[in-house]
């Protein structure tokens, strides 16, 4: 069975019961740039073994990509868990020297959970299916010119009335992820626009709104190293 099948694989088995097993610690891999490896802890609470596929992609989700494609090594590569245990899988620099030293770069860590086959005759039907956990992992140079509390400060919003459009510009070295905006007018009027987003460093992005109001303040949750949220107000500068 060769590794791009595994990728793909959903095992049906009628219908009815719902496989789900290994936990991955933590909500995102953060690499710096003086260490050689990081590591990340897999954790199989089940009765029964567990079979987890690892891979690195660039962006792209639906494949994965060729060794020289990913600055990487994830080792190893596909592991049994047994019952109650874990597993630590490692994220070894390869040829990181060609990535940015002045802004953090983003790749994304997969693991595959592949349900045990039934060994056993039964009349139940059950459903088995794979389940795919997706993390970011961010390789981060350990001289940026700012930390992240700083970054997270240093974002500026404006609203193009003309296009009905709120523009993010993040003036700083690092992805900034956001799980939520709260917009407010001056009479106190809201929005909160809860589709995610990520904007990358010195970048900006824009998202589209449907309000009939002319949003002055900004509240935003953003999500930091450890998965939480953190709070921030920014005043909105209007541009017609």
């Amino acid at each position: 069975m060769g590794i791009k099948f595994l990728v793909t694989l959903i095992t049906l088995i009628c219908s009815q019961t719902l496989f789900a097993g290994v936990i991955v610690t933590g909500t995102r891999i953060i690499f710096p740039s003086d260490q050689q490896a990081v590591t990340v802890q897999l954790a199989n609470p089940l009765e029964v073994p567990a079979l987890v596929q690892g891979w690195l992609d660039n962006g792209d989700s639906k494949t994965i990509p060729d060794a020289n494609e990913v600055p990487f090594i994830l080792t190893p590569p596909l592991v049994q868990i047994e019952p109650k245990k874990g597993q630590m899988i490692r994220i070894i620099a390869k040829d990181v020297d060609q990535l940015p030293k002045d802004r953090e770069s983003i790749y994304w860590f997969n693991i595959l959970d592949i349900p045990p086959v039934a060994t056993e005759k039964t009349d139940e039907n059950k459903l088995q299916v794979s389940i795919r956990t997706r993390l970011k992992l961010i390789y981060r140079p350990v001289k940026l010119e700012m930390g992240q509390e700083k970054a997270f400060k240093a974002l500026k919003f404006k609203y193009l009335s003309d296009s009905k459009e709120i523009r993010v510009d993040n003036p700083s070295p690092y992805y900034i992820n956001f799980y939520d905006l709260d917009l407010k007018s001056e009479k106190q009027e809201t929005f909160v626009h809860t589709d995610p987003v990520m904007i990358a460093p010195y970048a900006s992005d824009k998202f589209k709104i449907n309000i009939n109001f002319i949003p002055v303040r900004v509240g935003v949750n953003l999500i930091n190293d450890y998965g939480s949220n953190q709070s921030y107000d920014y005043n909105i500068e209007n541009i017609k």
